[in-house]
């Protein structure tokens, strides 16, 4: 797969998102996916393989979320194994409020799958929004 079709898999995969549907964006993730935030929240560190990064990551975040979330790819950019995508997402929490941040995704690919993903963002909205 080269960089035109990985950056067209993962806007379809956000496109998808927005509608409700996460499949396509997640199943471009490996089984042994290396996932790492930045930061020193209580998201930050790294999520060891997708059952990690859902049971630790994506599921506690959707319970504290109203609705979900809305996510907006901005900007690729790809060379070789890498896609960089800069991003935003908008939500509502739970308790009342908003959870909206910026986000730069840097994925490394292997073949088809995404192996690696560094999770870049603003770090005080998510200390503000989840403690």
């Amino acid at each position: 797969m080269n960089v035109k079709e990985r950056k067209e898999k993962i806007l379809l995969g956000f496109e998808k998102l927005g509608e409700g549907n996460s499949e396509p964006l997640m199943s471009l993730f490996s089984n042994d996916v290396k996932w790492t935030i930045i930061g020193s929240t209580k998201f930050s560190g790294q999520y060891d393989g997708i059952q990690d990064v859902t049971e630790r990551l994506l599921t506690p975040i959707h319970e504290a979320l109203d609705g979900g979330i809305t996510l907006t790819a901005e900007n690729l950019i790809g060379e070789g194994d890498y896609i960089v995508c800069q991003g935003f997402g908008k939500s509502k929490l739970v308790t009342g409020g908003n959870y909206n941040n910026i986000y730069c995704w840097v994925y490394r690919w292997s073949g088809k799958q995404i192996v690696e993903v560094k999770e870049y963002l603003d770090t005080h909205i998510v200390e503000k929004a989840f403690g």
